[in-house]
């Protein structure tokens, strides 16, 4: 895969990509030094004998042909993604950054170049700078990787983009580990990202009715692939909409090495997943997530289900994906409610195993890649070790003992993570009651929902219809409920039992 920088004259494309490369250790090319190269001429001496047209012919089939290639850095004059064609290419070779920067940083770096054929002093004497960004604002603006570098060491604007740009890949620690990448911009460069992990072009994109208009249905496009879109929602994750999924894959000639796609968050993922699981006995499947709380949890440990009237997800399998693409640019559009709600199952991750993560988790969007980077990591090495669930795993039930009762109790009209967070209150109050946590522990972490703004108690809710919903919980063990319970920030312990009083008093606690 290559990096491209875009954005205005002088707002450091060339600098800063020679230092990515540098610390890429791959080649850098700047698109406009190459055609210079290629054609013996300078690119204002081009504009004057040639005119722009010209120029821009020449600019577009040198990028169509650099885009073939791979790992290198590229650079690119500051009107060469005017032309769409060009766009493209480079987005499906990899991520593209937009480096911006201010009028006045843009005229300082400038001042006195004569190179730029379109930043000539005008009659006045003043560049035509302001008239040029202004025509090219839309344009600019478009780009989800944005990054400003007004103030900013180059060196410094070359590491932010290794941090936030760069496709990461865990390694995997075992053959049951999800093959994961996280890259921003990672559904444009699909197709390389498949090639590269041996993958097939998904035979079937299964998308649902809220995600199709943003993100499915261009995505097929692009593709060339067809879409197939489900109802939206937990009232929609049954058997019945299981019986639309496999009629779709016969439809369009599924065969046992077909691949599918599933592009939602979890409640989609768990639906096309178990779909994959059961059909012809199983066929291979991508998972693309496109919600914070897919992103962190629900895509990555491989169970797949549906639920029935008696409970969640009391039918399913475990069937991982061949591949994870988590792509953060399309959290660009989630709504502030499953923001939240992501969040509680990143503060879960950190209640499990990271105190520093659990402590630093900010409320506002976008979630910083590092921590989002972290927040995954967590479960990918709980489910590495543990991938059926025969031990250390449960730590991952943490809050959703009791929190999936609630979710029942509410009727499934409450998003999950909030649910789940009002979960992570209630079992801390039990492992204070069971004097397993320091009597401090739930007010950490009610400060920590209310933080991130997330619920710490639901109204209208009875503790009876609650108990009565967790009865129906898959991981009891001898008939009797399993908890995982937090001890303190970074610390859990699984496999708790408690007596009914107890398990009352905890639910109490957060019913208003």
């Amino acid at each position: 895969m290559n990096l491209s920088l875009y954005g205005p004259p002088g707002s450091g494309k060339t600098t800063v990509g020679k230092l990515c490369a540098r610390l890429m250790q791959c080649d850098f090319v700047d698109v406009d030094a190459h055609i210079e190269s290629a054609t013996g001429s300078t690119v204002a001496e081009l504009f004057a004998s040639e005119g722009e047209l010209r120029f821009r012919a020449r600019e577009r089939a040198a990028i169509l042909q650099l885009a073939q290639r791979d790992n290198l850095v590229i650079a690119t004059g500051g009107g060469a993604l005017l032309d769409a064609n060009n766009r493209t290419a480079l987005e499906a070779s990899g991520p593209v950054v937009c480096l911006r920067a201010s009028a006045a940083t843009i005229r300082a770096r400038l001042s006195g170049d004569r190179t730029r054929p379109l930043l000539q002093p005008a009659a006045d004497g003043e560049l035509q700078l302001e008239q040029l960004l202004a025509q090219r604002q839309q344009l600019y603006d478009s780009f989800a990787l944005q990054l400003p570098t007004d103030g900013l060491a180059p060196q410094v604007v070359a590491q932010r983009i290794l941090a936030e740009a760069l496709a990461w890949q865990p390694p995997r620690n075992s053959d049951s580990s999800p093959a994961l990448l996280l890259g921003s911009g990672a559904l444009q460069y699909l197709p390389r990202v498949l090639q590269q992990a041996g993958l097939p072009l998904p035979a079937l994109i299964v998308t649902d009715t809220n995600v199709a208009p943003l993100w499915g249905t261009a995505l097929g496009s692009r593709l060339g692939v067809p879409v197939c879109s489900v109802p939206a929602g937990e009232a929609h994750k049954t058997l019945a909409t299981m019986r639309l999924l496999y009629d779709a894959f016969l439809d369009h000639g599924l065969e046992r090495g077909s691949v599918v796609l599933a592009l939602g968050g979890g409640v989609l993922g768990d639906m096309a997943g178990f779909a994959a699981a059961t059909y012809m006995r199983g066929v291979r499947w991508i998972n693309a997530p496109t919600t914070l709380l897919a992103m962190v949890d629900a895509s990555l440990g491989g169970k797949v289900g549906v639920d029935l009237p008696q409970g969640k997800n009391l039918v399913g399998a475990f069937h991982p994906p061949a591949l994870v693409v988590s792509d953060p640019c399309v959290l660009a559009t989630l709504p502030p409610a499953q923001h939240a709600a992501g969040l509680a199952e990143a503060l879960k991750h950190g209640l499990i195993a990271d105190a520093a993560l659990f402590a630093e988790l900010p409320a506002a969007a976008p979630l910083p890649r590092a921590l989002l980077q972290r927040a995954i990591q967590v479960k990918l090495d709980i489910v590495a070790r543990d991938p059926l669930e025969h031990g250390e795993r449960a730590k991952l039930n943490v809050g959703h003992t009791i929190g999936h009762g609630i979710e029942a109790a509410c009727g499934y009209t409450l998003p999950h993570g909030f649910a789940i967070g009002i979960g992570l209150l209630a079992e801390a109050q039990l492992a204070v009651r069971l004097q397993l946590a320091d009597a401090a522990l739930p007010a950490t972490i009610r400060a920590r929902l209310l933080q991130l703004g997330l619920p710490v108690a639901q109204r209208g809710l009875h503790a009876q219809q609650v108990r009565a919903a967790m009865q129906r919980d898959k991981k009891k063990q001898a008939g009797q409920l399993a908890f995982a319970l937090p001890r303190a920030p970074g610390l859990v312990e699984y496999g708790v039992h408690a007596n009914d009083a107890d398990i009352m008093a905890a639910i109490e606690s957060v019913c208003t």
